[in-house]
Formats: C-alpha cells, structure tokens, sequence
C-alpha cells in the first residue's frame, strides 16, 4: 500500500522487491542481466526486466483483492487502476527501470568491474 503512495519510487520499490536476485543492471554495459535459473543471462534489449513490470501491476491487482478499503471506497480502486494504466506504457516502464538504479537503500545496479574480479559471481544469484 506504501508503495501506491509513493509513486514512482514506490512502484521501483516493489518492483526491486520482487525481482532482486532475478534482475540485476550493468552500468558498464548499460543493459540488464536476468538469472536464468544456472546462470546470468544478457538481456541487452532490456525486454525481460520491462516485462517484469507486469508482475508490479499483478501486485497492485492484489491489493484490490486483499484489501478491505476497496470495499470502502472507490478512491483506492481509481487510484489501482490508474496506476495499473499507466504502467502499461512503455515510458512508464523505463522510467519505473531508472527509478530502480536511484533507490537509497540496495538500487538493482552493479558497475560491472566486479564480473571479472569475482570468479563466482556469474554462477550464483546475486542478492544485494
């Protein structure tokens, strides 16, 4: 529910949340990296990690569901359903991806020097 509130950040927030571990950014490469399950795949398209963003709306759908004030009012169903909306864009999306990188507590980014240095690092989930 503090996510819906706070926007943008908000929905990085949650989006981190779900996805820590499974997505990771690059700043050297400029791309995202998904865990495929063995190992860290290139997802230089960055489709993966804006599809993923769906799972942030499946989130926000649950609260309807979940939570008693939507029976209470309608101001929390527009509210859902406008953010539902808007996540559905593209920019939407890529800014909620940029938003990620900036969080003040674990952004979903690594420099990239670190691959090489770190002789497991590819083989194993990365959790910050």
């Amino acid at each position: 529910m503090q996510c819906l509130r706070h926007n943008r950040i908000g929905d990085a927030t949650l989006y981190a949340a779900l996805h820590r571990g499974k997505y990771v950014y690059v700043k050297l490469w400029g791309w995202w990296l998904y865990w495929s399950g063995h190992h860290w795949m290139e997802n230089i398209d960055n489709l993966k990690a804006f599809a993923a963003v769906d799972y942030v709306c499946d989130e926000y759908l649950c609260i309807l569901v979940e939570s008693s004030e939507a029976e209470e009012g309608f101001g929390l169903v527009k509210a859902i359903n406008k953010r539902h909306n808007l996540l559905r864009d593209m920019t939407a999306r890529e800014k909620l991806l940029e938003c990620t990188l900036i969080l003040s507590e674990n952004p979903m980014y690594i420099e990239g020097d670190e691959l090489d240095k770190q002789e497991f690092l590819m083989a194993t989930p990365m959790v910050w």
